[in-house]
């Protein structure tokens, strides 16, 4: 989404390194993919969950098992607490 992508733009522009923007439907110019999450977000340091509300707890369950142990995951959601991050924090991921 917007959102996502902004981010995704800031960070690459700061000199972060960004593995990937993954989404519902690809964007070629943006260098977004879609369908199943990318084998590369096994290496990312951080995952960044830009979704809306009702789609979060979905979002977390299918990234849980693509991620690195030592990978930290925020989101952007407007829930203070997503019941999808207890699955996470139960692996060892530190979430926020």
């Amino acid at each position: 989404g917007r959102a996502g992508l902004a981010l995704a733009r800031a960070f690459g522009e700061a000199g972060v390194a960004v593995a990937g923007i993954h989404g519902r439907r690809p964007v070629v110019d943006d260098g977004v993919t879609a369908g199943p999450l990318p084998a590369g977000l096994r290496g990312a340091d951080v995952a960044i969950v830009a979704v809306r509300d009702a789609q979060l707890d979905d979002a977390l369950a299918e990234l849980a098992p693509a991620l690195a142990p030592q990978a930290t995951v925020l989101h952007l959601s407007g829930a203070s607490d997503p019941a999808g991050l207890r699955a996470l924090r139960a692996r060892g991921h530190a979430c926020g």
